[in-house]
């Protein structure tokens, strides 16, 4: 199965390699009806570099006056080169000239509701409710995983692992690889919102982080955002390993008094671990969406 996931998502990872890392694909989330009902609002957008371009294409391009990403159909060629653009749901075509120079790609993929989907996880209480529905997923994995394991021993006559046999106290290890994929998110996104300063892009940012771009310089305030983030991240990595070592050293009497708690939400349930992995993931699901706003507004300047 790894060689199957392998051999399908390096293939697409190349064909889809983003132009922020030198590919040539864009990934944009559409806002209005200009190219309604081929695109909807709200669609999620994928597109790559195509030359030539021609009449009937729908290409991709930075507009100078309105300062956002347009979406929209070659409708015609002047005779100096240059395409004529205009929406399909549109009754003018759009100002301005424009060539192969200003197009940065040909839509090669579109899909409604995407775009919508990620702009609800701004709400803070579908990121509550989707880093709860995750947790719960995984959760359910690994006890169906530990069942299935009981019930192939049962059927095999195997007998259980010898650290089941014994009534070992100490606790199932955290993962702490969440940990370090929110820092790597926390620093691509530090970098990314250096560049569209630098470019003379305000960045909406996050909750967090938009609160501080209105209060305080634009640089100044993305560092005091990465500082933050960094301080929370490391700051839940510590409790989580504190309260790790700290339980693998429980003493019987300690686990006595906590029966009530296991019986109700399990053995192996430790709450303040359950606790940080909960807040980390609840950053992860922002930061994400986060990372493909800001992509998508500076795009066009690293084309």
């Amino acid at each position: 199965m790894k060689i199957i996931i392998a051999a399908v998502f390096i293939p697409l990872a190349i064909y889809l390699w983003p132009t922020s890392l030198g590919g040539d694909t864009q990934i944009l989330l559409v806002s209005g009806q200009s190219m309604y009902p081929t695109i909807q609002d709200g669609s999620f957008v994928i597109t790559k570099e195509s030359l030539p371009y021609e009449i009937g294409d729908i290409v991709a391009y930075y507009s100078k006056e309105a300062r956002v990403n347009v979406i929209h159909r070659i409708i015609d060629v002047e005779s100096n080169g240059a395409f004529v653009i205009k929406g399909d749901n549109n009754a003018n075509t759009d100002p301005g000239s424009y060539t192969t120079d200003d197009i940065f790609g040909e839509v090669v993929f579109a899909t409604p509701f995407i775009g919508q989907g990620l702009e609800m996880l701004r709400n803070p209480i579908i990121l509550l409710i989707s880093a709860i529905v995750l947790i719960a997923i995984q959760s359910e994995l690994k006890r169906r995983k530990k069942k299935k394991e009981k019930i192939r021993r049962i059927l095999l006559g195997i007998p259980p692992p010898k650290h089941e046999e014994k009534n070992n106290t100490k606790p199932q290890k955290p993962s702490y690889s969440v940990f370090l994929m929110a820092m790597i998110l926390n620093i691509m996104i530090y970098a990314l919102l250096q560049i569209s300063i630098a470019s003379q892009i305000q960045p909406q940012g996050d909750q967090v982080t938009g609160f501080l771009f209105k209060i305080l310089e634009s640089s100044f305030a993305s560092t005091v955002s990465f500082g933050l983030y960094s301080i929370l991240i490391l700051g839940l990595y510590y409790i989580t390993k504190r309260s790790y070592h700290k339980a693998k050293y429980e003493t019987k009497t300690s686990r006595k008094s906590n029966q009530s708690l296991e019986l109700l939400l399990g053995k192996n349930f430790k709450p303040i671990p359950s606790l940080m992995q909960f807040l980390i993931i609840m950053y992860i699901i922002m930061a994400i969406f986060h990372l493909v706003a800001i992509g998508s507004g500076i795009s066009p300047l690293l084309h």
